[in-house]
């Protein structure tokens, strides 16, 4: 009886581990320098770096921004993976201190398929006066695929509960 309820319970508990094995999100919190500019240029200047896998699922650039100057606004923040293909964030920076959260899902990144850079830029504008502030600036960068250790102890701890019973019972 015990050797037929093994022989059952070893494949289920296999199949059960393969195929609920839960998956947790990494997340990782980057805290950059703020920006103090004044670069006239239309040019997107470096900002900052951080180095992502190809698991990247998402990112919130949460900040507060202000373009210091007169007439029309022209701070505007971009990202890009490896550096190439800018992509602007859809914001255009105001005269008045504004707090901002931007979320970027995988659907809406550039495709890459290796563990590579996220980087970020941005654009004073040109013309005379104008200079651009952004602070209190927090990344939050979420990876998907990752094992929840819980669900992965459990199938280990069954299978090695289920060798020890088969070598005690040869022994």
């Amino acid at each position: 009886m015990k050797l037929k309820l093994l022989k059952i319970l070893l494949p289920l508990t296999f199949c059960f581990g393969l195929i609920t094995n839960a998956q947790a999100n990494l997340i990782t919190n980057y805290n950059p320098e703020d920006v103090n500019s004044s670069v006239i240029s239309n040019d997107i200047q470096n900002w900052f770096t951080v180095d992502v896998s190809d698991e990247l699922d998402s990112f919130i650039l949460s900040f507060d921004w202000k373009d210091q100057g007169f007439g029309n606004r022209k701070g505007k923040l971009f990202y890009s993976i490896a550096g190439i293909n800018w992509t602007d964030l859809g914001l255009l920076a105001e005269h008045n201190l504004t707090s901002h959260s931007v979320l970027v899902n995988r659907s809406e990144l550039d495709f890459f398929n290796t563990p590579t850079t996220l980087d970020f830029g941005f654009v004073v504008g040109g013309g005379g006066g104008h200079s651009l502030s952004v602070s209190n600036v927090a990344l939050t960068v979420t990876n998907t695929n990752v094992p929840e250790p819980s669900t992965l102890a459990i199938f280990a701890f069954a299978m090695i509960g289920l060798a020890s019973r088969k070598f005690k019972k040869q022994s």
